[in-house]
């Protein structure tokens, strides 16, 4: 019996092309194929998962793996690396706004129709206006994503306000959301900078998970119905930076 150590690498043909991937364990019970936003390929598999089962799994992903690749690089760029400097623009609610920065006595942010003003206490440094920023944005995010939630819900059938068992707000690296098995809600802080309509998306994304919680054929059924133009939406946010550094 052979198995994958974690690291380990191998090639998945897709017709003439051969593309790499990556295994890893992890105290998980699925097998799993993520291609991420670099064209990366990583399998995440349980302890102790026959190198065979491996490759049959991502072999029979081929076409798949292949066609989400393509759909990668044909993306428009994504945004710039932020500098957090005065007059650079920035995203809230889908809106982009110009940064006023001065200093104060209190730190400080305002949102105006013309611009996002951070007011400073103490050294005027990126980082700094990056934190005070990023506070301000989670404020904001508890109070939006609890409203869309609210207006979400209602939206899936069967699915109910009390399901959701927690609701988290992290900057994560590779999603823009997620559930758990145990009804835990988690959402990417940088949504904020999203319109309303692709927050939406991605929360009724994560809810169909209760009524479907693999991404099958009946799953993308579930969400088409709710959300005829969800492929719009998902566009949208893949342009857009997940984590604001």
């Amino acid at each position: 019996m052979t198995f994958f150590r974690d690291d380990a690498t191998g090639i998945v043909m897709c017709g003439d092309e051969e593309i790499p991937y990556t295994v890893v364990h992890s105290k998980r019970r699925t097998l799993g194929i993520h291609v991420y936003s670099d064209a990366r390929v990583v399998v995440r598999a349980p302890f102790f998962t026959r190198r065979s089962t491996i490759k049959k799994r991502i072999d029979g992903k081929a076409d798949w793996i292949q066609k989400k690749i393509h759909d990668l690089k044909a993306l428009p760029p994504r945004e710039p690396a932020l500098q957090y400097t005065e007059g650079e623009q920035h995203l809230y609610l889908g809106s982009a706004y110009p940064l006023r920065i001065m200093k104060g006595k209190h730190s400080a942010v305002v949102l105006t129709p013309q611009a996002i003003e951070i007011t400073v206490r103490g050294e005027v440094k990126a980082i700094r206006i990056k934190k005070i920023l990023d506070s301000w944005y989670r404020v904001q995010a508890v109070n939006v994503f609890g409203e869309r939630i609210a207006r979400c819900v209602p939206r899936v059938p069967g699915v109910k306000a009390k399901h959701i068992t927690r609701v988290s707000i992290r900057a994560m690296k590779t999603r823009w959301g997620s559930l758990s098995r145990k009804g835990s809600l988690n959402l990417n802080l940088a949504l904020i900078r999203a319109e309303l309509a692709c927050i939406d998306y991605v929360v009724i994304h994560e809810l169909c998970h209760f009524k479907r919680y693999a991404h099958d054929k009946k799953y993308y059924a579930l969400l088409e119905n709710i959300l005829p133009d969800w492929k719009r939406y998902k566009k949208k946010l893949n342009g857009m930076r997940l984590l604001s550094s």
